[in-house]
């Protein structure tokens, strides 16, 4: 014979089960809210006196607060306040150069500049491919006026954010060959840009990485192979005033250059620690090389030399380099701008991680203030760090 439940039982039993699963639940989410409890206060500590704040600002402030900058700065402000030297905050336009930065994508007339000696701005190089190169503009041209100022009276910060714009802008200026003006019109457009520059030095190959991005390994190893046919017995890799980049690009450039082994580790915020990044040796380059540091050469760069060094593959020459170990990433947030910090150490093969050291050169030489001054403008004759480099590969081969 079956027996009915009543339904008050039946509410009983349910309410017995929910109550069970409840404290199940409840068992587990303390246990997360009293590790957490600490960093929980301080959040809302800190919403709390923002909240304050903002009810000041909107019930006194006699000015109108626009809610888009408002926002853009309170992130801003929060990212900066983190302490992590290497974190930004990007608004939607800026990220979005960003990232075409990162691919290996120009955007603007495609030059670098410096500042003239005489306050004008003074074209060092024409990228390949660039809206200026198709143009006709020159390395060495002097840019004196943009639009209807000079660039003297404008100063040079001003001028180049002029010089700056978004594609499908012109650009107008008026530069200085010869010794006689040339106007230009040039309209702004996306190009690939070349990050990787090379020649021949006699016997050694010469080969100059600016920085690292999605297109640098595959320049790097068309020129590699350019070089090798031309009769290359050793290499010289110029990573001065290199800013770092993307380090996937840093280790598949190493992967043609290293015997098999791990090429990048990481550590991360629990401890956890990977090799990132291996070589299996059948690219491994066998001749004898050099890499140039300075100041300038920082994060991914320094994980090239230094992973060289740790293979005993190259001699390091120049003077001591920047000390940046760590890896940032970028977030990006639902209006498209983003925020990047850091989020694990990357560390060389073997050696240990340079985040606040630098790399110190195997052999120390410093270029004079007024060679650092015009570095850009040196020769290979001039150039104290190269001539260094090549001194030691011939002593190699004699």
């Amino acid at each position: 014979m079956s027996r009915k439940m009543s339904l008050g039982a039946t509410i009983m039993l349910m309410a017995m089960t929910a109550a069970v699963a409840v404290t199940v639940t409840m068992i587990y989410a303390m246990r997360v809210f009293n590790v957490n409890l600490s960093d929980y206060t301080q959040r809302i500590a800190i919403y709390k006196k923002l909240s304050a704040v903002d009810n000041l600002v909107r019930t006194q402030y006699i000015g109108a607060v626009d809610s888009g900058t408002l926002t853009d700065d309170v992130i801003r402000g929060y990212i900066a306040g983190i302490g992590d030297s290497h974190a930004a905050y990007y608004d939607a336009s800026t990220y979005s150069k960003t990232q075409l930065g990162l691919q290996g994508k120009g955007v603007g007339i495609g030059v670098n500049i410096i500042e003239n000696t005489d306050g004008n701005i003074k074209v060092v190089s024409v990228m390949s491919g660039s809206p200026a190169q198709k143009a006709g503009l020159k390395d060495g041209d002097i840019i004196t006026e943009i639009g209807s100022n000079t660039v003297i009276s404008l100063g040079y910060e001003n001028a180049i954010n002029l010089l700056r714009g978004n594609t499908g802008t012109t650009a107008q200026f008026t530069v200085l060959r010869g010794g006689k003006p040339l106007p230009f019109s040039i309209v702004r457009k996306q190009f690939d840009m070349q990050t990787v520059h090379a020649h021949m030095i006699n016997n050694t190959g010469f080969i100059r990485i600016d920085e690292f991005d999605e297109n640098t390994a595959a320049q790097f190893t068309a020129a590699i192979k350019s070089l090798d046919s031309k009769g290359a017995l050793s290499f010289v890799f110029d990573l001065r005033n290199n800013p770092g980049g993307e380090v996937e690009a840093a280790a598949k450039m190493l992967e043609q250059l290293l015997p098999a082994g791990p090429i990048v580790r990481v550590r991360y915020k629990d401890g956890k620690s990977q090799v990132l990044y291996s070589s299996d040796g059948k690219q491994e380059l066998k001749v004898p090389m050099v890499v140039l540091v300075n100041s300038g050469t920082a994060s991914a760069a320094e994980l090239f030399t230094a992973a060289l060094r740790d293979y005993n593959k190259a001699k390091i020459i120049g003077t001591k380099t920047y000390g940046k170990g760590t890896m940032q990433k970028y977030y990006e947030l639902s209006d498209g701008s983003a925020v990047k910090f850091s989020v694990a150490y990357f560390d060389p093969p073997v050696g240990a991680n340079f985040d606040g050291k630098g790399i110190e050169p195997d052999i120390s030489v410093t270029l004079s203030q007024a060679k650092t001054d015009n570095f850009y403008e040196l020769t290979d004759a001039q150039d104290d760090q190269l001539q260094a480099a090549l001194t030691y590969l011939a002593a190699l081969s004699s």
